[in-house]
């Protein structure tokens, strides 16, 4: 019986794997196509309040963020111990809680909305627009934050391939629809915030039918709603809060900082430098998500071998795909943004770029670890770290700009050295430390990635020299036959010779009977 679960899970896991992948994969190609069109279209300045509103929104959502991130973790360990009561309540009390407090959030988004001129620096032509923008960016917001709840299903059965076939859905009708309205309408960034709304009104649709189908019997009730659930989840939530806004003093405010401190031309810069990260982000996301279901079930069982054993896998199939990434780009970076947006300057738009990105290497090994402490619900001390050295972060920005008048470049360098504090020296001490495990438990897979992110960093340097890369065709070439040599090393350091043997063994003997 025990084999079968872990067949299943394993199963479910590469389930879930592969449909991330397509689903990622589709939404970086929409957004490589859309992006520079759209900077082209509206201008770096004006296009730059798109992810501002987005950035925003994030401000504003920490606490149902902090709320529902928890509720998974709450409501999936209830399902582990067969008490569906129990996680009715939390179902029903978390979509009561998304439902006051998006009406608490439309005091703050009505105040930016009208005075968001002299909030932000906004080009003097552009301000109905981007007013309206917000608007509609903020509408579909609080549609997301009620529907968030939905989002818990696929979580607790583990059926990450759902969610990924949704994104799937949304990122081509997202494409679609800024096709048809940049090139049957007049240029307008407001048909951005149109676009938003659909497709969250679509996504929150989606959602609640996988809700229906994976819980049938769950619906809610006011019955259901129970103070004490709340309370209990707001007592986790509130550290987990606390973690989330220090997260957003430490790399989330940077673009909204160079606006208020420097220019809308200085946070429009940046706005397309953060799109690669971001893409980067998002493989770490996709690929923590296929394990964090996993790592939840684990400790729900207190299972913490199988729990360590889980997170060292996701660390090492982390850093083969998201540091390999990482590096060739890093590589290619200039190449990428003269051919990208050929308008701006290529070599700043790549050292911005370098300083935004190199911090992943380190946090793609070890984002993984917030999950755990989600999971193990020991989120306080995070918290606190990571608000002390969010504080720091705006702190030596604000020195560094008033008091020494440096470039504005500076913001992000000093959020990057931060960060490579609080995802590689704190973060695996402490998770190793609840986990009462050895403190150097979490860093093999970290090092082997650097080594292997050095090697590859100059490898793809030295093949690109042999190259005049004045086109995509040239450039896509030269991408993938480093990618794929650097994903061999990345495995092999990561894996080691043995281990690679034994999954090649392990999947030609998979292929063999599925032929015969």
């Amino acid at each position: 019986m025990m084999n079968n679960e872990k067949n299943i899970s394993k199963k479910q896991i590469s389930i879930n794997m592969i449909s991330n992948i397509i689903s990622y994969s589709s939404n970086i190609i929409i957004s490589f196509v859309i992006t520079p069109f759209l900077i082209n279209s509206l201008g770096k300045d004006v296009y730059s309040f798109y992810p501002l509103a987005n950035n925003i929104i994030s401000y504003l959502s920490i606490l149902t963020g902090a709320l529902n991130t928890m509720a998974s973790r709450f409501f999936t360990v209830e399902i582990v111990k067969g008490d569906e009561k129990e996680a009715n309540k939390y179902y029903s009390s978390v979509l009561a809680s998304n439902l006051v407090l998006s009406a608490i959030m439309l005091i703050p988004m009505i105040i930016i909305i009208v005075f968001i001129d002299r909030i932000l620096h906004v080009p003097i032509n552009s301000v109905a627009a981007i007013r309206t923008l917000f608007a509609l960016v903020f509408s579909a917001a609080l549609m997301n934050i009620v529907g968030s709840i939905y989002g818990i299903a696929t979580f607790a059965k583990n059926r990450i391939d759902l969610r990924s076939i949704r994104e799937i859905i949304t990122a081509i009708i997202r494409l679609v629809l800024y096709v048809l309205f940049y090139k049957l309408f007049p240029v307008s960034i407001v048909y951005m915030g149109i676009v938003t709304v659909i497709v969250a009104i679509i996504s929150l649709g989606i959602q609640i039918g996988y809700t229906r189908k994976l819980f049938p019997g769950f619906h809610f009730n006011k019955t259901n709603v129970s103070f004490r659930h709340t309370k209990k989840l707001l007592a986790s939530t509130s550290w987990n809060l606390v973690f989330t806004f220090g997260n957003v003093l430490l790399s989330g405010l940077t673009l909204v900082l160079l606006n208020i401190l420097y220019s809308a031309e200085a946070s429009g810069s940046l706005s397309i430098v953060q799109t690669v990260p971001t893409f980067i982000n998002g493989v770490i996301s996709m690929l923590v998500g296929v394990f964090f279901p996993v790592i939840t079930y684990k400790i729900a069982e207190e299972d913490i071998p199988g729990a360590v054993e889980q997170i060292i896998s996701a660390q090492r199939i982390i850093a083969i795909f998201g540091c390999a990434v990482i590096t060739v780009f890093s590589g290619m970076a200039s190449d990428f943004f003269s051919l990208w947006v050929p308008n701006e300057n290529a070599k700043e738009l790549a050292k911005l770029s370098f300083i935004t990105i190199v911090p992943h290497l380190i946090i793609s090994c070890m984002w993984i670890l917030t999950n755990l402490n989600i999971a193990m619900n020991k989120v306080k001390k995070p918290a606190l770290f990571t608000l002390f050295i969010g504080f720091i972060n705006i702190l030596l920005a604000l020195i560094s700009i008033k008091v020494f008048d440096m470039d504005y470049t500076c913001i992000p360098i000093i959020s990057s050295l931060l960060q490579l504090v609080w995802a590689g020296i704190f973060l695996p001490i402490y998770s190793s430390k609840e986990m009462k495990v050895s403190y150097n438990t979490f860093y093999p897979p970290l090092f082997k990635a650097l080594i292997a992110s050095v090697i590859c960093f100059l490898l793809t340097v030295f093949i690109k020299s042999f190259f005049i890369i004045s086109n995509w065709y040239t450039f896509i070439s030269i991408g993938v036959l480093i990618g794929l040599i650097s994903l061999v090393i990345f495995a092999l350091i990561e894996l080691g010779p043995n281990k690679l043997k034994y999954y090649y063994t392990e999947l030609k003997s998979k292929l063999q009977k599925k032929n015969n």
